[in-house]
């Protein structure tokens, strides 16, 4: 791991840069996962570093309440180090935003140390410094084997989520959950389905890369409809403000990151149409408003995603399924995503000090966000790319 790891840390120029190696447990489980935390190191060294503090599987119990098994990867994270308790040598690192990423298909290769998922966590260090911690674990089946329902994968990811909210309490205010690929099927399904025990004492928002629609989906989970087997932010918007209407004021509301939506895919995937991503969209979109009443979508998630809208969509012309790091550099630079990112963190990103990520996309953007659905597209455009799973 560490030549890989610091190869790309030296190429993107990220000083300050901590990674932990640990274990979170998965409840009612003998499963644990390897995941690495990354963290800013507040030092005078410019140096990234690298430690590992694994959580012994015979300290687990298949009986272990969630709170107890969360609480032994605190107070493992706490001794060496990486977590928020008093120990922590850095004490500065006191995030308001937590980032949970999820890779690829592990049979096909996918794993925490995907080059997209290690792209875009020293991204995050580098914008956010100490007030963002990102957890990027493996799924299960890394190691042994991944399942045909996704509901293992689920509770994967909802295991490493609960174990960074209980590390970084009470500095966290939100939780982003980012997914890439297979890792975006999993990360929509777990909002949907576990957000009130995601959502306790945290908002919560989405970011899905390239995520596969039908019928890949279908191979995946062995679902027969698409609507079984493809992602449905849909449900998690819906419900958050649906919550947020009976609850908030309006204004609180519509300033509140709580069940936001990134949608980042390429016009040239190397699974899904670009008309296809297009519907499915338009799709979500159109189910809000029917089985949500009383809640209306802003219109301008088409647009690229409006100031004020729950949905935000960026297509990228040319973009394959598979991203280089030039490529997550552009994406980063987007001014869609930057707003998403400025509404998740609560920092204007443009008052932010820019930090240096110069690599070979480092120039001017190519990445456009998406109009309305099978309107007019930005004619500039950017090489297609070729990589691996």
């Amino acid at each position: 791991m560490s030549s890989s790891f610091f190869k790309l840390a030296h190429d993107l120029n990220v000083p300050n840069l901590h990674v932990t190696y640990t274990s979170v447990p998965v409840a009612n489980s003998t499963t644990i996962l390897g995941t690495d935390i990354y963290t800013y190191q507040p030092t005078t060294s410019t140096m990234s570093s690298y430690t590992e503090s694994a959580v012994p599987r015979k300290n687990l119990s298949s009986q272990d309440d969630p709170k107890d098994t969360a609480a032994k990867l605190a107070n493992a994270q706490n001794a060496s180090g990486s977590g928020g308790g008093a120990s922590n040598p850095w004490g500065a690192v006191k995030p308001s935003l937590g980032v949970v990423i999820a890779h690829p298909y592990p049979p096909l290769g996918g794993s925490k140390s995907d080059g997209l998922v290690r792209s875009l966590a020293h991204h995050f260090v580098a914008t956010f410094e100490t007030s963002v911690v990102v957890y990027a674990f493996n799924f299960r089946g890394v190691t042994t084997r991944t399942s045909w329902s996704s509901k293992t994968e689920q509770q994967d990811m909802l295991a490493v989520s609960t174990a960074m909210i209980n590390a970084y309490n009470p500095t966290l205010r939100t939780v982003l959950l980012v997914g890439y690929s297979y890792g975006a099927l999993i990360s929509c399904k777990l909002a949907a389905e576990h957000l009130d025990t995601l959502s306790q004492t945290v908002d919560v928002a989405l970011w899905l890369i390239s995520p596969p629609l039908w019928p890949v989906c279908g191979l995946l989970t062995l679902s027969v409809r698409a609507r079984d087997s493809e992602p449905q932010f849909y449900k998690f918007v819906g419900k958050v403000k649906q919550r947020q209407v009976a609850t908030l004021p309006a204004t609180a509301a519509a300033n509140s990151p709580d069940g936001h939506v990134l949608v980042v895919y390429g016009t040239d995937d190397t699974f899904t149409r670009k008309g296809r991503f297009q519907k499915w969209i338009r799709t979500q979109h159109d189910r809000i408003a029917e089985e949500y009443h009383g809640f209306d979508v802003d219109d301008s998630a088409y647009d690229g995603g409006g100031e004020n809208s729950a949905v935000s969509v960026v297509e990228i012309d040319g973009g394959s399924h598979f991203w280089q790091q030039d490529d997550v550099d552009m994406i980063w630079q987007n001014p869609v995503v930057q707003r998403f990112l400025s509404k998740v963190s609560g920092k204007d990103l443009s008052a932010v000090a820019k930090k240096s990520l110069d690599g070979p996309g480092s120039g001017a953007s190519s990445v456009t966000e998406a109009s309305s659905p099978g309107g007019s597209r930005s004619s500039n455009q950017w090489g297609r790319k070729s990589g691996s799973p």
